[in-house]
């Protein structure tokens, strides 16, 4: 599992930025890359072979329908430079709105998606489902994902429950969030329902005016069946927001 983080070589600059940073008038358009160690996805498998490219194209509005939303439409894709194989491809659209309440702030999001997978390693595709909630306050952030994965021909329902506590710690342009992610499972063939993996992460970012510079350090601890794997969790990346 342990890999030598490949180096980022070229950029195609951007990605969108925050709904609470953005302006009411749009859209913004945003991609990312950046490259990981391997294909960990969030209920804890490990894909492919590693390391892997994974980027983000996205268009967003702000105030759409009330002040304080937002609407985007984004693609995503994981493609593995050691196979030389796309192996996931995801597209969807997300609305979320903010809220201000005592001590802090909450956004609410959902996003219905569709994923592909041109290599066949994970299978043919899945519609998906995201519903989330953000708290943050002065002492963190909190963040809950619900992920459903929808019933499809010989596909069953699956579900992952990801809750994360961090906190994010600035110096002018230099930023720290420290954090653990604890990921839940419901469904999943050859798994047990409950706990899946315990991650500890750290993020160092690097912001210029429009763009930043990212690395991501983390591990993760499975704690469910031999499927979910103890692994490091890592990446290097590079963001421009285009307005």
């Amino acid at each position: 599992m342990n890999k030598l983080e490949a180096i980022l070589v070229s950029l195609m600059a951007g990605a969108a930025s925050n709904g609470d940073a953005q302006d009411a008038k749009g859209p913004k358009v945003g991609f990312s890359t950046l490259i990981a160690n391997d294909y960990v996805a969030k209920p804890g498998f490990v894909f492919g072979s590693g390391p892997v490219n994974q980027s983000t194209l996205s268009f967003s509005f702000n105030d759409v329908i009330r002040k304080g939303d937002s609407l985007s439409a984004f693609g995503w894709s994981n493609y593995d430079l050691t196979d030389g194989e796309m192996h996931e491809v995801d597209v969807g659209v997300s609305y979320s709105q903010g809220f201000d309440v005592k001590g802090g702030k909450i956004r609410v999001s959902a996003s219905p998606q569709y994923w592909f997978y041109p290599s066949h390693l994970i299978g043919k595709f899945d519609p998906a489902f995201d519903a989330g909630i953000n708290y943050s306050h002065k002492l963190g952030n909190a963040d809950f994902l619900l992920r459903n994965i929808l019933e499809h021909d010989a596909a069953p329902f699956r579900q992952i429950y990801y809750l994360t506590f961090s906190k994010t710690m600035k110096k002018e342009a230099f930023s720290f969030t420290p954090g653990v992610t604890f990921s839940f499972i419901r469904g999943f063939p050859r798994t047990d329902d409950g706990l899946a993996h315990i991650t500890p992460r750290a993020n160092f970012k690097i912001n210029g005016k429009n763009s930043s510079i990212f690395w991501n350090l983390g591990y993760q601890f499975g704690v469910n069946t031999e499927k979910i794997k103890d692994t490091p969790v890592t990446s290097l990346g590079i963001s421009y927001n285009f307005k």
